[in-house]
């Protein structure tokens, strides 16, 4: 979501000052406003109150009836249990909060109600008025929606009619505004020729904005483009920067990527002890890139870059093998057959 409690906070200057208690008064007096803020510094224990999630919610529920379609987003995000002291999870309660602050004009709540409804199991499926909800959020310019839309159309998933040309023209819409998974998926497009003309220049351009605007996933792309030379020149040094940061973001594949640049020096310096650090990250995530695990078995197996563990090894083989993967599988057969 393009909001947070902490956001919220900061976005109501009169009352995120370090004494919050003023505001109890101007909440009780519909200053929707102090409402928001109250809420935001009960749930967090801050200026000068106690952590109280249930007084939290009454001070977004009064912000709510004044008319803060945040408030009302804010009061349903602990009802569904996202975040606690003391606030017990209500999915009813927060699926009406956040029809109200769609109603209010509220674009998260609309993503919410509507997400909800086409996809929770607490709550009453209702496919067509979850589009609806879907569809308002992205009239009211929420990036996420507009993606997820494009997927409705692109796929013909929950009573929309497959529309390619529509899909696309969403994805720009979100995409333009900022969205860096609309950007990403335009890019798939482009790259792929699934919805449009196949583009390499066109899906690394997209890629490159994608991972501008925080997507780990398009990063790994543009550092494969740059390696590749698909879609703009090969550039192995101006690749490493981009993959740095698809790894940061918690891609595994870039993880693994960057731990064999570093083990062999090709693209990055050579450093074991980052490329062991790099590929027992990757073995960690998920999706877990089991290439990584078996590289990490390696190296633990011989010392490089960390201390010789046979037994640490043998699990990240076995690990590996476990999910089918063959090299994984011969090692730890090959390591066993070296044991007394």
């Amino acid at each position: 979501m393009t909001w947070s409690l902490l956001g919220l906070l900061l976005s109501a200057a009169p009352c995120t000052s370090t004494n919050a208690k003023p505001c109890t008064a101007s909440c009780k007096a519909g200053d929707a406003t102090a409402c928001l803020t109250l809420g935001a510094a009960l749930l967090a224990g801050t200026g000068g109150l106690k952590a109280d999630g249930r007084a939290a919610v009454v001070a977004w529920d009064t912000g709510c009836s004044a008319g803060s379609g945040a408030s009302c987003a804010a009061a349903a995000r602990v009802m569904f249990g996202k975040v606690g002291n003391g606030a017990k999870p209500d999915v009813e309660r927060a699926l009406a909060w956040n029809l109200k602050g769609c109603a209010l004009g509220f674009a998260d709540s609309c993503t919410e109600a509507g997400n909800s409804m086409l996809f929770s199991d607490l709550v009453a499926r209702n496919e067509a008025e979850g589009v609806v909800l879907i569809t308002r959020a992205c009239e009211l310019k929420e990036t996420f929606a507009c993606n997820a839309l494009a997927s409705f159309f692109e796929d013909g998933s929950f009573g929309v009619a497959k529309n390619a040309a529509k899909a696309l023209s969403l994805r720009v819409k979100a995409c333009e505004a900022g969205g860096a998974e609309a950007c990403l998926a335009m890019g798939l497009m482009y790259d792929k020729g699934q919805g449009a003309e196949v583009n390499k220049p066109r899906a690394h351009a997209l890629y490159e904005k994608a991972c501008a605007a925080g997507s780990g996933e398009a990063c790994l792309y543009v550092s494969i483009d740059k390696r590749t030379g698909e879609g703009t020149p090969i550039d192995l040094p101006g690749a490493l920067a981009p993959l740095e940061k698809a790894c940061n973001l918690k891609v595994a594949p870039a993880c693994h990527d960057l731990s064999i640049a570093h083990y062999t020096g090709d693209g990055a310096k050579k450093d074991l002890k980052r490329a062991f650090a790099l590929a027992s990250e990757a073995c960690r995530l998920f999706p877990v890139t089991m290439d990584a695990c078996v590289n990490a078995g390696i190296m633990l197996r011989d010392g490089q870059g960390t201390r010789k563990d046979a037994k640490a090894a043998l699990e990240k083989f076995d690990h590996a093998c476990l999910n089918e993967n063959e090299r994984g599988c011969a090692l730890a057969a090959e390591l066993r057959g070296k044991k007394p």
